[in-house]
Protein backbone atom coordinates (compact mmCIF):
# COMPACT_ATOMS: atom_id res chain seq x y z
CA UNK A 1 0.00 0.00 0.00
CA UNK A 2 3.09 2.58 1.10
CA UNK A 3 4.54 1.85 -2.65
CA UNK A 4 1.40 3.04 -4.23
CA UNK A 5 0.52 6.29 -1.96
CA UNK A 6 4.18 7.40 -3.19
CA UNK A 7 3.96 6.46 -6.86
CA UNK A 8 1.30 8.91 -6.74
CA UNK A 9 2.84 11.92 -5.94
CA UNK A 10 5.46 11.28 -8.18
CA UNK A 11 3.31 10.72 -11.01
CA UNK A 12 2.14 14.34 -10.42
CA UNK A 13 6.08 15.61 -10.07
CA UNK A 14 6.88 13.69 -13.69
CA UNK A 15 3.71 15.13 -15.05
CA UNK A 16 4.06 19.03 -13.94
CA UNK A 17 6.40 19.96 -16.86
CA UNK A 18 3.89 18.59 -19.59
CA UNK A 19 0.92 20.58 -17.96
CA UNK A 20 3.07 23.78 -17.82
CA UNK A 21 1.91 26.88 -20.11
CA UNK A 22 3.55 27.07 -23.57
CA UNK A 23 7.03 29.26 -23.82
CA UNK A 24 5.71 32.34 -25.33
CA UNK A 25 6.96 33.33 -28.34
CA UNK A 26 5.90 36.52 -30.21
CA UNK A 27 4.83 34.50 -33.54
CA UNK A 28 2.43 32.04 -30.79
CA UNK A 29 0.65 35.26 -30.02
CA UNK A 30 0.04 36.78 -33.86
CA UNK A 31 -3.39 37.18 -34.18
CA UNK A 32 -6.46 38.40 -32.10
CA UNK A 33 -7.35 37.88 -28.18
CA UNK A 34 -10.60 38.82 -26.77
CA UNK A 35 -11.95 39.11 -23.30
CA UNK A 36 -15.30 40.06 -21.77
CA UNK A 37 -15.29 41.62 -18.67
CA UNK A 38 -17.99 44.02 -16.54
CA UNK A 39 -19.95 44.97 -20.00
CA UNK A 40 -16.23 46.02 -21.61
CA UNK A 41 -15.10 43.92 -24.82
CA UNK A 42 -11.51 44.17 -24.78
CA UNK A 43 -8.92 42.89 -27.99
CA UNK A 44 -5.67 42.83 -28.36
CA UNK A 45 -4.31 42.31 -32.10
CA UNK A 46 -0.88 41.28 -32.54
CA UNK A 47 -0.37 42.13 -35.80
CA UNK A 48 3.90 40.89 -35.96
CA UNK A 49 6.68 40.83 -32.81
CA UNK A 50 7.03 44.31 -32.31
CA UNK A 51 3.26 46.28 -33.42
CA UNK A 52 -0.19 45.44 -31.66
CA UNK A 53 -2.89 47.06 -31.50
CA UNK A 54 -5.69 47.19 -28.18
CA UNK A 55 -9.46 47.82 -28.26
CA UNK A 56 -11.58 48.36 -25.69
CA UNK A 57 -15.14 49.24 -26.00
CA UNK A 58 -18.59 48.35 -24.12
CA UNK A 59 -19.96 45.24 -25.25
CA UNK A 60 -22.67 45.75 -28.12
CA UNK A 61 -21.74 49.56 -28.18
CA UNK A 62 -19.26 51.36 -31.17
CA UNK A 63 -18.18 54.02 -29.10
CA UNK A 64 -14.15 52.59 -28.73
CA UNK A 65 -10.72 53.18 -27.98
CA UNK A 66 -7.94 52.24 -30.28
CA UNK A 67 -4.72 52.20 -29.00
CA UNK A 68 -1.41 51.71 -31.06
CA UNK A 69 0.97 49.87 -29.18
CA UNK A 70 5.26 49.34 -30.06
CA UNK A 71 6.17 46.49 -27.88
CA UNK A 72 9.08 44.02 -26.87
CA UNK A 73 8.98 40.72 -25.18
CA UNK A 74 11.49 38.68 -22.87
CA UNK A 75 12.07 35.47 -22.55
CA UNK A 76 9.85 34.86 -19.62
CA UNK A 77 7.01 36.44 -21.23
CA UNK A 78 6.90 39.98 -19.98
CA UNK A 79 5.92 42.21 -22.84
CA UNK A 80 6.88 45.62 -22.55
CA UNK A 81 4.80 48.20 -24.15
CA UNK A 82 4.67 52.06 -25.54
CA UNK A 83 1.67 53.67 -26.86
CA UNK A 84 2.26 55.60 -30.38
CA UNK A 85 -1.17 56.48 -31.31
CA UNK A 86 -4.66 56.35 -29.63
CA UNK A 87 -8.21 56.74 -31.17
CA UNK A 88 -11.13 57.79 -29.35
CA UNK A 89 -11.71 59.74 -26.18
CA UNK A 90 -10.54 58.87 -22.25
CA UNK A 91 -7.44 56.91 -23.42
CA UNK A 92 -4.12 56.86 -22.92
CA UNK A 93 -1.44 58.92 -23.86
CA UNK A 94 1.18 58.31 -26.41
CA UNK A 95 4.70 57.84 -24.78
CA UNK A 96 3.14 56.04 -22.34
CA UNK A 97 4.65 53.20 -21.47
CA UNK A 98 3.28 49.72 -19.23
CA UNK A 99 3.85 46.26 -19.04
CA UNK A 100 2.24 42.70 -18.18
CA UNK A 101 3.23 39.14 -18.56
CA UNK A 102 1.61 36.71 -20.71
CA UNK A 103 1.51 33.15 -19.90
CA UNK A 104 -0.21 30.68 -23.02
CA UNK A 105 -2.50 28.02 -23.22
CA UNK A 106 -4.54 26.15 -25.29
CA UNK A 107 -6.58 28.61 -27.22
CA UNK A 108 -6.11 31.24 -24.60
CA UNK A 109 -3.49 33.85 -22.82
CA UNK A 110 -3.61 34.82 -19.69
CA UNK A 111 -2.59 38.39 -18.71
CA UNK A 112 -0.80 39.14 -15.01
CA UNK A 113 0.92 41.92 -13.26
CA UNK A 114 -0.16 44.64 -15.26
CA UNK A 115 1.58 48.29 -14.47
CA UNK A 116 2.11 51.14 -15.40
CA UNK A 117 -1.32 53.08 -17.17
CA UNK A 118 -4.54 53.75 -15.30
CA UNK A 119 -5.44 52.93 -11.60
CA UNK A 120 -6.71 49.68 -9.96
CA UNK A 121 -9.86 50.04 -12.46
CA UNK A 122 -7.35 49.45 -15.52
CA UNK A 123 -5.74 46.66 -14.01
CA UNK A 124 -8.67 44.31 -13.35
CA UNK A 125 -10.08 44.65 -16.66
CA UNK A 126 -6.82 44.23 -18.62
CA UNK A 127 -5.72 41.49 -15.99
CA UNK A 128 -7.39 37.57 -16.89
CA UNK A 129 -7.72 35.12 -19.47
CA UNK A 130 -8.64 36.09 -23.24
CA UNK A 131 -9.15 33.74 -25.93
CA UNK A 132 -8.00 33.28 -29.29
CA UNK A 133 -10.29 35.18 -31.88
CA UNK A 134 -10.51 32.94 -34.99
CA UNK A 135 -11.07 35.70 -37.87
Amino acid sequence: MSRVAWAIPALFVIAMPAVAAEKVDAKKLKGSWVREVESFTITYKFKDEKTMQAIVGQSGGEDRIVVDIEYTLDKDGKLTGTVSKVEGDDGPQVGEKFSFKIELGQGSIKICDFDGIGDDNVKRLVEGEYKKKID
